[in-house]
């Protein structure tokens, strides 16, 4: 008797969707999904030149433009893994609480901002602290995958 009772509860709850709603549902769903996965794909694109870049950049001249001395340059490179290290765990409690959109949106345009301020860097101090930021930024919508 108790297994019939759980099972109208069953049919009860279960409802019908027809198949226009399952197709549109799969079309929504696959809109969404092309239009995050190009931004990520942009935004990984340009993070990854923006890597390369530094190496480039230190060909012409970037250490002398920044006073860099000893092994500076080195830890210019390395400080940007710290930021990604330092921010994964909070990154991964902020994609479960924030509308994707406005997340994904956000992070750009923070990534974005701090690649500008990376350009007016003169010191070690501040390329440092920028190259932490991107760190940080890049870690973000990296959850999402």
């Amino acid at each position: 008797m108790a297994d019939q009772s759980s099972t109208d509860i069953l049919e009860e709850e279960f409802q019908e969707v027809s198949p226009y709603t399952k197709a549109l549902a799969k079309r929504v769903l696959r809109k969404i999904d092309l239009r995050v996965l190009l931004i990520m794909f942009i935004t990984y694109n340009l993070n990854f030149m923006d890597k390369t870049i530094l190496s480039s950049a230190a060909v012409f001249g970037l250490e002398d433009d920044n006073h860099l001395v000893g092994t500076q340059y080195s830890w210019v490179g390395s400080i940007f893994y710290f930021g990604y290290l330092a921010f994964e765990y909070p990154a991964t409690l902020l994609i479960q609480k924030l509308p994707i959109g406005k997340y994904l949106a956000s992070v750009c345009l923070l990534w974005g901002a701090i690649v500008a301020c990376t350009a007016t860097c003169t010191s070690f101090g501040g390329l440092a602290t920028c190259r932490f930021l991107l760190g940080v930024a890049v870690c973000l919508p990296l959850n999402i995958l």
